[in-house]
Order: C-alpha cells, then structure tokens, then sequence
C-alpha cells in the first residue's frame, strides 16, 4: 500500500487506522487469498521510485475528477492505494 502522509510516523499512523486493517483482510491477491492475514506485522517503509509513480498518477486523476482539491487533501482525507504484486 502507497499512502498520502506526513512522514514516517504519519505513514505508521496511518497503518495502525481499523479501515485500512479491515481493507487489508477483504481484498484478495490474484491467488484469492487476502492481502493481509490479521496477525502479520505490517512494515512501513519509505515508497519505491515505481511505487510512487503509480501512487502519483492515481493522485492526479483524482485531482483531475475533483475527488479531491490538493495533495494537502490527499493527506487528510487518507489517499492510498493498493500495490498488488502481479507474476504471470
């Protein structure tokens, strides 16, 4: 997951919220299983070059759609995405 933050401790904030836990344990990978098991530490880490890139042009198209106003927005609305690995 690639989130809008204040910094790392924001980052970890945001980590810790039940929403994205719960987000984390519905969605499935591409093997069906959930991204997330409930007891797994969830790492936080700086985004990779690509990862934040993807992160980016999703942030644009809802700038572009009026989701949202500015990046500032992003942050305090929660903006992430999902970074599901994909191996044919």
């Amino acid at each position: 997951m690639v989130c809008a933050a204040h910094g790392y401790d924001g980052a970890v904030a945001f980590a810790e919220e039940p929403f994205i836990r719960s987000e984390l344990r519905n969605i499935a990978g591409i093997d069906g299983k959930p991204l997330w098991d409930g007891a797994a530490e969830i790492a936080v880490r700086p985004a990779q070059h690509f990862e934040r890139e993807v992160f980016e042009i999703g942030l644009l198209d809802a700038l572009r759609c009026q989701v949202i106003e500015s990046r500032e927005d992003a942050i305090d609305g929660g903006c992430f995405s999902f970074l599901v690995p994909y191996t044919d």
